[in-house]
């Protein structure tokens, strides 16, 4: 008997809020406030969407690993800017604007391609740098064991990039920036557990190897993207819909690169002649350059001398100088 009073009251709350609703006579009249209502949330979208494809400002690793140091009451010992320097290219990663894109699965995120194809290039970079340090940078001897805050960092930064949950991409690399900073403050002060950073020109010669190898795949890469070059070169062409992809990640990777040049220009300083300081302070202004905003809002690839640009080829300009003082670099570390 409850039950069924209730139905009817319930059912008589329902008939009179009904009955106040009142829908328009004509259903015409609806379709201009939907499409405002659409038309304001493509706009709230697309204004995300730019948000967050926008690059981070470059920092300068010195005065960021010298603020550190005196917030924590470090010494700036050899290796000290280049591990604050990982550390900050990582927590760029996670923090900047929209955060970490990757591997989102919801909209709008997972219909952006350019910037995660930028996170992927500076992630390739944080890993190569992680494995520098882990195997060649921390230990004087190839005999030696690696530094286990080091070897946890390069573990956890190689996980899967496009892992949402169980667990996530930005939780493994949250715990390995924390690795670093373990390791950063066991190299900044002066207690057992000190963390050792080797300075020698054939470890640094390790890692430019390594540099050279990246820079390399990108310069094959963007000429692919033009078909006169990829045959001369015979590489597969990149498809039309992959070329603003392989453009973004190589700003990614020339971006973190910047940095990174910068930090060991500091720690390597005492090994480094004064011409090998010379090239790597001109590949840094190189970079630089080779990392102003764009000017258009897609990536361009026309042929020839046309009227419009070919970015890929641009980049690739600045690819192929790299590569020329990087070698010239590598000599002269060498001698």
């Amino acid at each position: 008997m409850q039950i069924s009073q209730s139905l009817q009251t319930f059912k008589f709350r329902a008939q009179q809020l009904f009955n106040k609703i009142r829908l328009p006579a004509d259903p015409k009249s609806l379709a201009k406030p939907l499409a405002a209502a659409g038309l304001t949330f493509l706009l709230l979208i697309l204004l995300f969407m730019w948000w967050w494809s926008r690059i981070p400002s470059l920092f300068d690793p010195a005065m960021i690993a010298q603020t550190q140091a005196d917030t924590y009451q470090h010494e700036m010992v050899p290796g000290y800017v280049s591990t604050v320097t990982l550390k900050q290219l990582g927590e760029t990663l996670l923090n900047k604007s929209g955060g970490y894109l990757r591997n989102d699965v919801l909209p709008p995120s997972v219909w952006m391609d350019n910037m995660p194809s930028w996170e992927f290039g500076v992630l390739t970079q944080i890993r190569d740098f992680t494995s520098a340090m882990q195997q060649d940078f921390s230990r004087s001897l190839p005999q030696f064991e690696d530094d286990p805050d080091l070897k946890q960092a390069a573990e956890r930064f190689a996980f899967d990039s496009n892992s949402w949950m169980f667990p996530s991409s930005e939780r493994e690399y949250r715990r390995a920036i924390r690795s670093l900073a373990s390791y950063q403050s066991r190299l900044g002060t002066q207690d057992e557990d000190v963390a050792s950073f080797t300075i020698t020109t054939q470890a640094l010669d390790s890692w430019l190897n390594t540099v050279a190898e990246r820079l390399q795949d990108r310069l094959e890469k963007l000429s692919a993207s033009h078909r006169p070059l990829q045959k001369a070169i015979n590489q597969e062409h990149t498809p039309r819909y992959q070329i603003d992809n392989v453009f973004f990640e190589t700003r990614g990777q020339l971006w973190a690169l910047k940095h990174l040049l910068e930090a060991v220009q500091v720690d390597f300083a005492e090994v480094l002649s004064s011409n090998a300081n010379e090239l790597l302070s001109q590949m840094v202004m190189e970079l630089e350059v080779s990392l102003r905003s764009l000017c258009s809002p897609i990536i361009l690839n026309r042929h020839g001398f046309g009227l419009l640009s070919n970015h890929s080829l641009t980049l690739a300009f600045f690819v192929q100088r790299l590569q020329t003082d990087l070698a010239l670099l590598r000599q002269e570390l060498a001698q």
